[in-house]
């Protein structure tokens, strides 16, 4: 067995320049052959200085090809990247777009099951999952697998686009067979702050690969422009919002509209309204708990706590809500836990026994300071066609996650 593995290994080498080392032979919790060839290593992202300490990053990638095809080269590479800032990009591969998904079900079995996406992005392009700033995914610093949420130092904007910049590029020198691939750059949430920082910077900087468009779903835009102090500061867009999906009574909206001054309702402060004002706000945050629903899907029908398994129903309660809501899996996030620190998942991934898989939503568990304005200089820019860069902004119902009420915007 081993001999054949050496074999097929060598065979690989021959007609890929991809990182024999980082490919997959097989995924636990999944018995059939892969859908196509999947890789999944570091890239060394490069060094910085902060506070007088050197930091060394390498960064974690996987890589899936696109499937049926018998030169994926041909198809387009799209890097995929979750927002946060800090989640790992993992949750979109395994939960959302790659040819597996994990679910509630998953987590019958040792170690979780994997199920085949039958709407996976790989049937029409190769995928390649982006996961910084470290250490979040399996990147890290210093040689140092194992270290936490403060051991790559502190974070903001520019210091993260600097090593998302390096990532990409070391990325198309270790598979060079791509270059010439049509590129996309995609990803969710606090992804539309990473995304327009590496657009600009690939454009400006007359980058060698095939950039062919962006697209940002339910995107920061920058901290003049929404999820940033300068950004959304009242509470306005949460009210309409929730107006609109009957969470909040007629009346009480009718109150805010006759007590409060719209220019605080869209631009804040909240402390600055009559009593009258804040009061019936308020009211409309009881109504409309912003924690009582999941910010990017206002009516989904999972359980409220998506990292547990639901309890059993008691007598006289509402029955749980189904597993599979409208075909959507329940309980990714929980699973996905469990099936990517599993020691056999980690060495199918060529990850280190003692590594630690992190994933700060919302920047918390590491230190993350907003800095990147706007997205609008970029966009403006895509708009005249000079660059052949296509754009999609895309939006399905959202709300914040957290502040609802107190008007700070979101940060992820």
């Amino acid at each position: 067995m081993m001999n054949m593995i050496l074999l097929f290994s060598l065979l690989l080498s021959l007609v890929s320049g991809a990182p024999v080392n980082d490919f997959v032979l097989a995924l636990p919790g999944w018995d059939e052959a892969l859908p196509s060839k999947i890789y999944s290593g570091h890239i060394d992202a490069g060094v910085d200085t902060q506070d007088g300490k050197n930091f060394s990053v390498k960064m974690w990638y996987m890589f899936v090809e696109a499937e049926g095809l018998e030169d994926p080269t041909t198809a387009p590479v799209v890097l995929w990247t979750n927002g946060g800032p800090g989640a790992s990009s993992a949750y979109g591969l395994f939960t959302e777009l790659g040819p597996f998904y994990l679910s509630g079900e998953s987590l019958k079995t040792d170690p979780p099951t994997l199920f085949r996406n039958p709407y996976s992005w790989s049937k029409l392009a190769n995928i390649l999952i982006l996961n910084g700033p470290a250490p979040v995914g399996y990147s890290y610093c210093n040689d140092d697998p194992s270290g936490d949420g403060r051991a790559c130092g502190s974070w903001n904007d520019t210091r993260t686009y600097e090593f998302n910049k390096n990532f990409v590029n070391g990325w198309f020198e270790a598979f060079p067979e791509y270059k010439a691939s049509p590129f996309y750059i995609t990803g969710e949430s606090y992804a539309g702050v990473y995304i327009g920082q590496l657009a600009s910077g690939l454009l400006n900087e007359s980058t060698s690969l095939n950039l062919k468009g962006i697209a940002l779903g339910d995107a920061c835009m920058g901290t003049d422009v929404i999820c940033g102090p300068g950004g959304r500061r009242g509470p306005w867009l949460d009210l309409l919002f929730s107006a609109g999906q009957g969470c909040i009574s007629l009346t009480t909206f009718e109150a805010i509209l006759a007590q409060c001054p719209m220019d605080v309702l869209k631009n804040g402060p909240m402390s600055s309204a009559p009593p009258a004002c804040q009061a019936s706000v308020s009211l409309a945050g009881r109504e409309c708990p912003g924690d009582a629903f999941y910010g990017y899907n206002f009516l989904d029908q999972c359980p409220p706590d998506p990292f547990q398994n639901p309890s059993p129903v008691k007598a006289g309660e509402d029955p749980l809500p189904p597993a599979q809501p409208s075909g959507y899996p329940c309980g990714g996030d929980g699973a996905l836990k469990k099936w990517i620190t599993h020691p056999l998942v980690k060495k199918a991934i060529n990850v280190a026994p003692d590594s630690a898989y992190n994933s700060f939503d919302n920047g918390e568990g590491f230190v993350y300071n907003l800095t990147w304005t706007s997205n609008l200089p970029l966009l403006k820019r895509l708009q005249t066609g000079e660059d052949g860069v296509r754009c999609l902004i895309y939006n399905g119902e959202s709300a914040c996650k957290k502040n609802l009420w107190g008007g700070e915007g979101v940060k992820g």
